[in-house]
């Protein structure tokens, strides 16, 4: 074998060690987006375009709406955790869930009275705090007037921590359309003074973007506004159903020896009707025979 082909051979092993090489090396690269669909890629490829992932619109919408958007913005925030957290304590407190209340007013109306605190001590529905102490009051002490007063006090107070954060919610469903419309004056009234700075060259795109930038502060505040109003009201209808079932369970704490003697009375009822059914007799009989 000569020089020359020996050479050759070794040109061509080079070679073919470095296509080997560098189509591994591109296969290796290349295998993750092998194994994947094109639904997959377009799928990908939609959530890195996606508006939400924007953050410079976002940006955009804060630049544009000014300090009202960031104050509205810190509102809605500050809206949505006070809604979470009173969920959260209504559920906490078993506010709609009476079964325990029910029960103890059976044992309470069946002289039970230390099966009745007991149960109500398991239970952290204010209206057992209430029931807790009426009934506790009216085993000591024979004046209801003085056990009222306390068991009204007691029952205030439960109420006023259920209705605790309520007003954050009304302040905010109030000031917030309110907000909004002072941004869109506000953006109105710049747009006019560029306006007027413009002078005789008149540009309709500088109205009508100035117009859109001061509604944003508009739409937004009613964005914030609507969704804690409904929320409002959705809570303040359960602490009314709340106070409802409070003053009827409060009530028969005490009525409960007027309904034992109701019932005493009604059983001997009946011959009382008898005793005046019999002197109307005699006295008609009295009369015929006269």
């Amino acid at each position: 074998m000569t020089t020359e082909n020996i050479l050759k051979d070794e040109l061509s092993s080079t070679e073919t060690a470095s296509i080997l090489t560098s189509g591994s090396t591109a296969s290796i690269s290349t295998k993750p987006t092998s194994d994947m669909t094109g639904t997959d890629l377009q799928t990908i490829s939609e959530i890195n375009n996606s508006p939400l992932l924007d953050l410079s619109q976002l940006n955009t919408l804060l630049d544009a709406g000014g300090p009202v958007i960031m104050l509205l913005l810190i509102m809605s925030l500050v809206s949505l955790s006070v809604v979470i957290f009173k969920c959260w304590q209504f559920f906490w407190l078993g506010i709609g869930r009476h079964k325990n209340i029910q029960v103890a007013l059976e044992f309470w109306h069946k002289y039970q009275v230390d099966i009745a605190l007991t149960t109500l001590k398991k239970t952290r529905s204010p209206i057992a705090r209430v029931l807790e102490t009426a009934i506790t009051l009216k085993t000591r002490h024979s004046d209801d007037a003085i056990i009222r007063e306390e068991t009204t006090r007691i029952a205030k107070r439960e109420l006023a921590n259920v209705r605790s954060y309520l007003k954050v919610l009304e302040v905010i469903a109030t000031l917030s359309p309110l907000l909004g419309l002072l941004g869109t004056v506000l953006g109105m009234i710049t747009a006019f003074q560029k306006l007027q700075g413009a002078g005789s060259a008149i540009d309709p795109a500088i109205l009508s973007g100035g117009i859109w930038e001061a509604l944003l502060t508009t739409a937004a505040g009613l964005i914030v506004a609507i969704p804690t109003v409904i929320a409002l009201n959705w809570l303040e209808q359960r602490i009314e159903r709340l106070k409802l079932i409070l003053e009827d369970t409060t009530t028969q704490v005490f009525t409960r020896d007027t309904q034992q003697n109701h019932n005493t009375d009604s059983k001997s009822q009946p011959h009382l009707y008898d005793t005046a059914a019999q002197s109307k007799k005699a006295q008609s009989d009295i009369a015929v025979a006269e």
